[in-house]
């Protein structure tokens, strides 16, 4: 059982010391965000971004900001435009795997890491992964 949230067990340092391998694929977010199609103006994204953070209307806008509306920059990435299923999903998709899988492997590293052994990695798979296999590659 957690006695805490698991970013305040990590703070207060009651992580078992053990080498640790995290890593997460870096197109996490595009499964996620299959439901969020009705997302398609700029105004709508800045809507569910206020109800991930109701009183913090500045991270509503840095988010915006760091999460352009531009298709070719969003997951799944090196896809360029491809792929956009609605004009945010792919600006959703890079925000939701960031915030809901990178940044919490991140934390989690960068806190432990001058602790215990730590190894990160990160997996890109192309959008034919099920079909053919491909190597690694690291951002």
């Amino acid at each position: 059982d957690l006695t805490s949230p698991p970013e305040q067990l990590v703070l207060s340092g009651s992580v078992s010391k053990i080498p640790v391998v995290s890593g997460n694929v870096d197109d996490e977010g595009t499964l996620f965000i299959l439901g969020a199609s009705s997302l398609t103006t700029d105004a709508l994204v800045a809507y569910y971004l206020s109800t991930l953070f109701p009183s913090n209307s500045t991270v509503v806008q840095e988010l915006l900001q760091l999460y352009p509306s531009d298709p070719s920059a969003g997951a799944p990435f090196d896809t360029g435009s491809a792929n956009a299923v609605t004009p945010e999903w792919k600006r959703l998709a890079a925000l939701v795997g960031d915030l809901t899988f990178t940044a919490p492997r991140r934390f989690f590293t960068q806190e432990i890491a001058n602790k215990q052994d730590t190894w990160v990695f990160c997996k890109h798979l192309p959008l034919n992964a099920f079909i053919k296999p491909q190597t690694n590659r690291c951002q």
